[in-house]
C-alpha cells in the first residue's frame, strides 16, 4: 500500500534545509527503492515544470547562409531518462557522495530495509568535499 513521507535535504556546513513529500510504493522498502522513488519523482516534476514553461519559451532562431533570420523548429517536450538519473544517484550513494539517515540512523547498504511509520524522518545529507582533497 503506497505511503507518503517527508524528505529533508541537508548539506554539511550549510544552514538551508529543504523538504518535500514523497510517495513511496509501500511501508516496507529498501534504500535502493527509496532512492529510485525519489529520483523518479524529481524527474517527473522537472519534466512537468519544463512543459508548463513552453508558453514563455524564448524564440528559437537560426540564421541561414545568406544571413537572414528564420525560426527554428520547436525542439519539443523535455525528456529525461529517470533510469539513467537513478543509476547516477545510486552510484553516488555507494561512493559516499551523500548519506541517507532514517530516524537518525545511517543507512549503509542498498538492500537495507526501511519501515515507514507515521513519524519516520528521512534525511538526504549531501557531503561536501574538503578543499584540496
Amino acid at each position: 500500500m503506497p505511503t507518503t513521507v517527508t524528505i529533508r535535504d541537508e548539506s554539511v556546513g550549510a544552514r538551508d534545509v529543504s523538504q518535500f513529500m514523497l510517495q513511496l510504493p509501500a511501508e516496507q522498502i529498501t534504500v535502493e527503492e527509496l532512492i529510485r522513488s525519489r529520483v523518479y519523482q524529481e524527474v517527473k516534476d522537472e519534466v512537468a515544470k519544463a512543459r508548463s514553461a513552453t508558453t514563455v519559451r524564448p524564440l528559437i532562431a537560426r540564421y541561414r547562409d545568406d544571413g537572414e533570420l528564420r525560426e527554428a523548429p520547436d525542439p519539443g517536450p523535455m525528456t529525461l531518462d529517470w533510469r539513467a538519473q537513478f543509476e547516477v544517484a545510486r552510484d553516488g550513494f555507494c561512493q559516499g557522495a551523500f548519506l541517507i539517515l532514517v530516524d537518525d540512523r545511517q543507512m549503509e547498504h542498498l538492500d537495507q530495509p526501511i519501515t515507514i511509520e507515521a513519524d519516520t524522518e528521512i534525511v538526504f545529507l549531501r557531503l561536501t568535499p574538503l578543499v584540496g582533497g
